[in-house]
């Protein structure tokens, strides 16, 4: 919540074990809206399609989760896993095909 700026958006895109969350709004700006999107309502195709909308209209960065500077290939996927797993990265870009 520190880094959230004024009258930003924090955003729950796929939550897992919802009920053991915990959210502290005095830790955030004064103003700021709250995206949550869980079981039950939770629609992984629905929810895809518009996390792509707002990157592709560059209202989302990517690159906030995504490391863009290390693409890993088909060949190389475990790469990618362990990237993570090092916490090198929240999540790793794996290419499927040489295009």
């Amino acid at each position: 919540m520190p880094i959230l700026k004024e009258g930003g958006t924090a955003a729950v895109y796929g939550m897992n074990d919802f009920y053991s969350y915990t959210f502290n709004p005095i830790l955030g700006p004064k103003s700021f809206r709250f995206f949550n999107s869980y079981a039950g309502i939770y629609d992984e195709p629905e929810t895809h399609k518009e996390v792509i909308d707002l990157i592709r209209a560059g209202k989302l960065d990517a690159g906030n989760w995504l490391d863009k500077e290390h693409i890993f290939t088909w060949d190389n996927a475990a790469d990618a896993y362990t990237h993570v797993r090092e916490k090198k990265a929240v999540k790793s870009i794996i290419k499927l095909s040489s295009k």
